[in-house]
């Protein structure tokens, strides 16, 4: 994954399209051959690149209950950012 694929996006660069979508894309693959009906993704407390592609592929987004101090000082900035990324796919979407 790298950085670039989130900008090229609005573009129409198809190779950006697949980077960013790589997630999304495999989790319909993974519940196509399970029939899950929940996917469960754990992810590092971060906002790279890659956890950007997998909150963009879910639909909803579950915080532990009981989250180490790293993790609370990144619950501060998640809510605005995942608001602002869910904007951001929209646009590119379009």
């Amino acid at each position: 994954m790298t950085i670039r694929s989130w900008p090229e996006c609005p573009g129409g660069d198809e190779a950006a399209f697949r980077v960013t979508t790589a997630f999304h894309r495999i989790l319909l693959k993974a519940v196509g051959k399970t029939g899950a009906r929940l996917v469960l993704v754990d992810m590092g407390p971060n906002l790279g690149a890659i956890n950007r592609s997998a909150l963009i592929a879910a639909d909803r987004v579950v915080i532990p209950l009981t989250p180490d101090l790293f993790s609370l000082q990144g619950l501060k900035n998640l809510g605005p950012t995942l608001r602002e990324w869910r904007k951001g796919w929209k646009k590119r979407l379009e």
